[in-house]
């Protein structure tokens, strides 16, 4: 059973009627879907989960899940001899969501750690936990496939309870947590014909999520959980600005924890919006 997405979420929790109301947003029940949207962004979406109210007995059933699509969806389907390897590689792709990945590396951590493996078998197992839609990755985005193969992927997971259970230091980063649930809302939302990137420019200057459309680039998101930080907000800012001058594009969008606004800066528009809201919306096609 796939996860809810936060509005299915919140039916479940009894709030059917209260998303039926189109001045939600200025309700005072919006702190109570504020405070419920933290519960999904650390604990994720799993009906099961959800439908509990003890925090112990949500991890335990997340770590059933996993151990369910471990033994059940991979190593069974697929007849996996090396159960370790799998195990490992697992744990090193939690490590890795919401960051770059290349199997070089990855071929280099194992071996680093004592760990015979050949990167093709690495190459093979990371298909399988994508078929079975554990992990997903994200390419850079460029216009010769050539270039684009040379650079590492985005590794992202289908829940975000996963990572609690997984790893308890990410689980505690909601700038990674909030990132892989707009990628997640991203994938739910996509149509055929969109494609998902992240980009990257030769200085360095990263965005998150270029959406495209065929052949057009048609949205740019950034995902900055803290803009009070001015270092901060200047970085994110820079990387967003010029790929929207690559892009020819005038306005983009910034998902923050919870600060929302607009400004213009070099006649580009910056669009600031917190992410509980922004997944509440009734977004449509991409």
């Amino acid at each position: 059973m796939c996860p809810f997405s936060f509005r299915e979420f919140l039916k479940a929790k009894g709030y059917d009627e209260e998303l039926k109301d189109k001045l939600l947003f200025y309700s005072p029940k919006i702190h109570e879907i504020k405070r419920l949207f933290r519960e999904y962004l650390e604990l994720g979406g799993f009906p099961e989960c959800v439908l509990t109210e003890k925090e112990n007995i949500k991890l335990t059933l997340l770590r059933e899940y996993l151990d369910g699509i471990i033994n059940r969806d991979i190593i069974s389907r697929y007849k996996i001899k090396n159960r370790a390897l799998l195990e490992n590689l697992v744990n090193y792709l939690f490590s890795c969501v919401s960051s770059p990945f290349s199997f070089s590396k990855a071929h280099r951590f194992f071996k680093s750690q004592g760990i015979k493996v050949g990167k093709q078998t690495l190459i093979e197992y990371f298909s399988y936990l994508n078929q079975v839609f554990l992990f997903f990755s994200t390419p850079i985005f460029s216009y010769k496939i050539k270039d684009a193969m040379r650079y590492p992927v985005k590794i992202y997971c289908i829940d975000n309870g996963f990572l609690k259970v997984a790893t308890p230091k990410i689980s505690e980063d909601f700038e990674k947590l909030a990132e892989n649930l707009v990628f997640i809302e991203l994938k739910r939302n996509s149509t055929p014909f969109e494609r998902i990137f992240y980009w990257k420019d030769k200085k360095g200057r990263e965005v998150d999520f270029i959406i495209k459309d065929e052949l057009k680039v048609k949205q740019l998101i950034q995902v900055c959980w803290d803009i009070s930080d001015p270092d901060t907000k200047q970085r994110e800012l820079k990387a967003l600005i010029k790929a929207m001058e690559e892009f020819k594009l005038n306005e983009s969008l910034v998902i923050t924890g919870d600060h929302e606004g607009e400004e213009v800066i070099k006649n580009k528009k910056i669009v600031y919006k917190p992410l509980w809201k922004w997944i509440l919306e009734d977004k449509g096609p991409l």
